[in-house]
């Protein structure tokens, strides 16, 4: 159940769930140090999408 849960059937990646579970866990445990956070917004993901599932 916690796989159907945290991972997409379509592409076998995880989900938004599991990136929020997973980042809530990593700022807890960095209280004392740094944590870096890289954002990447990709445009016109929709045709690449089509084109490759």
């Amino acid at each position: 159940m916690y796989r159907e849960a945290r991972i997409d059937s379509l592409t076998d990646t995880y989900n938004y769930r599991f990136f929020t579970e997973h980042i809530r866990l990593e700022f807890e445990a960095c209280k004392d140090d740094s944590l870096g956070l890289l954002y990447i917004d990709m445009d016109d993901f929709k045709l690449y999408n089509q084109l490759y599932g």
